[in-house]
């Protein structure tokens, strides 16, 4: 994917009502904890491969929402303009921890 191309949309929108609701809420800003986990390998497999960590790692380092998406979720009424505001500086600051690839 190109890295001017934002992938900041493509999410169930109830991502972001959820995002508007916990920023009114206060606790937008807490610590958060989300897991990603493979269900039981086959009999016959006894290991699992990761693959794509640097690509999502480097996606998530430029994520933005741009100003037409901005635009876009103000014209559609999806979230508060408190919201708004927040997207519009969003910048992932988490750790990630997870295997090598």
């Amino acid at each position: 994917m190109p890295a001017s191309t934002s992938t900041a949309l493509l999410t169930d929108m109830y991502e972001l009502t959820m995002l508007d609701a916990a920023l009114k809420a206060g606790t937008a800003e807490r610590k958060s904890v989300f897991e990603l986990f493979g269900r039981r390998l086959p009999a016959t497999r006894r290991f699992g491969v990761v693959a794509g960590t640097g690509r999502i790692l480097e996606a998530l380092e430029r994520f933005t929402f741009s100003t037409h998406q901005i635009d876009y979720l103000h014209k559609n009424k999806i979230v508060s303009d408190v919201a708004l505001d927040y997207l519009k500086d969003f910048r992932f600051s988490g750790d990630i921890f997870g295997y090598a690839e």
